[in-house]
């Protein structure tokens, strides 16, 4: 079974900053720093790992 955990945080201060951290079952972290729209990207990242349903 392949997981993949995908979870974002984003943070409002002087500026929107999302912080977006993947984790797939090859223990891969990723952490992306944009306008609150990284989740996506950081999924990808996941997914093109190899762990696509």
């Amino acid at each position: 079974m392949h997981m993949s955990v995908c979870a974002s945080v984003c943070v409002s201060m002087h500026m929107r900053v999302c912080i977006s951290v993947c984790v797939s079952m090859h223990m891969r972290v990723c952490a992306c720093v944009h306008p609150c729209v990284c989740e996506y990207a950081c999924e990808s990242v996941c997914v093109g790992d190899g762990d696509v349903m």
